[in-house]
């Protein structure tokens, strides 16, 4: 009961501090209209109303800085924590897929260019108000250890060094059986990408799918159509397309 006071308590005082932090900025701009009107009217001497429009403005940004800084770390928290909280509630999406030999040829039918093994690559163009481009890489693998299987292809991925920006790394992985367990880390590894993306400003996202082998339906988090634009809603637009048909 304390700890959600003190929750409560901290979320209204960032509030408080994002919205001084706009008010001061935009004060700032109306000290500068409010000193432009009296300098066109003559009021005051043009030097006395320039200094107090600069120096007004300069004060107001720094105020509106300073509680922006303060605000911004909780903030994150808070953006954070609404992101994982619907997730959580959210049940994992399926599709059909094949097994990894035909899946394979579906990517060359896709143009991706095989890297090495199960590892692809294709670097696509795309018309959008925020990307011009995503270079997608997508690893197939076997493996019943979901949770050390994310960690080291991650950690083996990053260690390769790719560069650039707009990267949807798209790891698929087979299992004998994917359980409510696995389900959960999936779930958890997934939120953790988005909440990268959407509030941490991340260039790079992980979209994990786990296949079933008794049934060949692969289990994924989808973020939704409200947030088209992300790059993690391209991975789950081009898991459509390998869905087998």
């Amino acid at each position: 009961m304390e700890k959600n006071k003190e929750e409560d308590s901290k979320r209204g005082k960032t509030k408080k501090q994002m919205r001084w932090s706009i008010f001061f900025f935009l004060f700032g701009f109306l000290i500068m209209i409010f000193c432009a009107i009296l300098q066109d009217k003559k009021v005051f001497a043009d030097e006395l109303l320039i200094a107090i429009s600069v120096i007004g403005f300069l004060v107001c940004a720094f105020i509106s800085l300073s509680l922006a800084v303060m605000a911004h770390p909780y903030w994150v928290g808070m953006e954070a924590e609404k992101i994982y909280e619907f997730y959580a509630e959210k049940e994992l999406g399926y599709f059909p897929l094949t097994d990894s030999s035909t899946l394979e040829k579906r990517l060359s039918e896709l143009k991706f260019k095989y890297i090495k093994e199960g590892l692809y690559r294709k670097w696509n163009f795309i018309f959008s108000l925020y990307k011009d481009h995503i270079c997608y890489y997508i690893r197939i693998i076997e493996n019943n250890e979901v949770e050390h299987a994310i960690q080291r292809e991650v950690e083996n991925f990053e260690s390769m060094g790719k560069k650039g920006t707009n990267i949807c790394f798209l790891l698929i992985i087979y299992m004998d059986e994917v359980d409510d367990k696995n389900k959960d880390i999936i779930k958890e590894y997934s939120s953790n990408s988005i909440v990268r993306e959407i509030v941490l400003k991340s260039k790079a996202t992980i979209l994990t799918v786990a296949v079933d082998k008794s049934t060949y339906l692969g289990y994924y988090l989808d973020i939704g159509m409200d947030k088209k634009s992300t790059l993690y809603s391209y991975g789950c637009k081009l898991l459509k397309q390998l869905s087998a048909k």
